[in-house]
């Protein structure tokens, strides 16, 4: 799978600007090692130990087995920059470089959320991840921006069968087909620049299966029981949706 450059944003650039002030952070420099990272990050004939070290880079609270032998694995989440620090030197991950490894607490915190986001994108793509981390991202990371690229992932069938105990593993699309014909009241709007859809459900309504936003936390219905009281969920709209509804 062919990996594009990665390229910080023009509005990380422009924070970064005011941000760190003693010496210049080289942009070309995190692009490059970003790029490798990405690369490993994607590539199925990745070894575990290297996705489960990117895994820990990221910060999500996933925890390897025990026989995984990552040196990044007993490290705590405040050293991150020591972790930013060993994926750039590592020659499993970056191999050889001739560009300088910046600090990480030289980045602003837009760089770095950009990298982070794109090491994320690019172990929910990959077919090797571990199945418990494929889950997290589905569930769990950033209000869930990245459900719809586990659920592209080649592997998303098998994730289904293999965790029959998870009856909310749908798709975003089978989710709101569902909403639709459940629901008695629908809206849509906009929450943190993404679109949501807010659906109601009577009390006696069967909450169709799948993952929902209430009070800024991730909700699961399994579709097997009601509520109990009249209910409103928000359920996140497909990212090509969205393009498509501000495209017409």
């Amino acid at each position: 799978m062919a990996i594009a450059m990665f390229k910080i944003s023009r509005e990380a650039i422009q924070m970064q600007a005011g941000y760190h002030k003693e010496g210049a952070v080289s942009f070309v420099a995190v692009d490059e090692l970003v790029t490798r990272l990405l690369a490993k990050a994607s590539d199925p004939t990745t070894s575990e130990a290297c996705l489960w070290a990117l895994v820990r880079f990221t910060g999500m609270q996933v925890y390897a087995p025990a026989e995984v032998g990552s040196p990044l694995w007993d490290r705590k989440r405040d050293a991150r920059a020591e972790l930013w620090r060993i994926v750039c030197t590592s020659p499993e991950l970056c191999g050889p470089s001739s560009v300088p490894v910046p600090y990480w607490g030289e980045l602003c915190p837009l760089i770095q959320a950009e990298i982070e986001s794109a090491v994320i994108m690019a172990l929910a793509r990959n077919p090797q991840t571990p199945t418990q981390v494929l889950l997290f991202i589905w569930e769990f990371c950033d209000a869930q921006r990245f459900r719809h690229l586990v659920e592209a992932n080649p592997v998303w069938p098998l994730l289904q069968l293999e965790h029959i105990d998870h009856p909310e593993l749908v798709t975003l699309e089978e989710q709101h087909k569902a909403c639709e014909s459940a629901c008695y009241q629908k809206e849509e709007w906009e929450l943190l620049g993404r679109k949501v859809v807010r659906y109601w459900f009577r009390a006696d309504t069967i909450i169709p299966r799948g993952l929902y936003d209430k009070h800024d936390k991730t909700c699961v219905a399994s579709g097997t029981a009601a509520y109990g009281s009249d209910v409103d969920f928000l359920v996140w709209l497909h990212p090509d949706a969205t393009k498509k509804q501000e495209a017409a």
